[in-house]
């Protein structure tokens, strides 16, 4: 699990849990995306069933992909340039990850 200095600030109506547990989540990247945003009570189903409702990434937003059958999402922390720097369960199986994502990548299927 990611450890502090995990500090975002943006304006948004969720709170990110970034470095403050979640492990139980991290099998299932709906699972983690809705723990970080504080959003545990919504029901979201697969990722590959997400619609992309946001032009542009934002920090705090959700980066859709096409990375497994069922998809994939993650958590956009940071937004370098045309690199995403993203927070995301199960993209290796069963971890908590960070990783950088160009936004040319074409796994990409929009933003939420």
């Amino acid at each position: 699990m990611p450890q502090a200095p995990y500090v975002v600030a943006y304006n948004s109506p969720h709170a990110l849990n970034l470095g403050q547990g979640g492990e139980e989540y991290a099998y299932s990247c709906i699972s983690y995306a809705k723990f970080v945003l504080g959003r545990l009570n919504e029901k979201w189903g697969n990722a590959k069933d997400l619609k992309a409702t946001a032009e542009n990434p934002y920090v705090g937003g959700l980066v859709l992909t096409t990375e497994s059958r069922w998809g994939h999402v993650a958590v956009i922390t940071a937004i370098k340039g045309t690199q995403l720097e993203v927070i995301e369960g199960n993209w290796i199986a069963g971890q908590v990850s960070t990783r950088s994502i160009s936004l040319d990548e074409e796994f990409i299927r929009g933003f939420k």
